[in-house]
């Protein structure tokens, strides 16, 4: 499940912005990342199992993680 570009730009807002303190590689699209988090809940696969398209399972899964800590997915889902 990809979003659209009129979805994304209603969600894209509720993203917090990439903290000024990141160090290294920079942040991977949000917009990738939540499309990889809504394919693998809409199936109910393992994150191992996401399509290369998507970021690697690590990163979604790791970010999928830090969006529920903040209660984000509440909101989205």
């Amino acid at each position: 499940m990809d979003l659209t570009d009129q979805q994304w730009a209603v969600v894209a807002p509720l993203f917090p912005p990439p903290s000024p303190h990141l160090r290294g590689r920079p942040p991977l699209d949000e917009r990738a990342i939540l499309d990889a988090v809504l394919w693998k809940l809409s199936r109910n696969a393992a994150w191992y199992d996401l399509p290369a398209r998507y970021p690697s399972h690590q990163t979604c899964y790791r970010r999928y993680c830090q969006w529920r800590r903040l209660d984000l997915l509440d909101v989205l889902i």
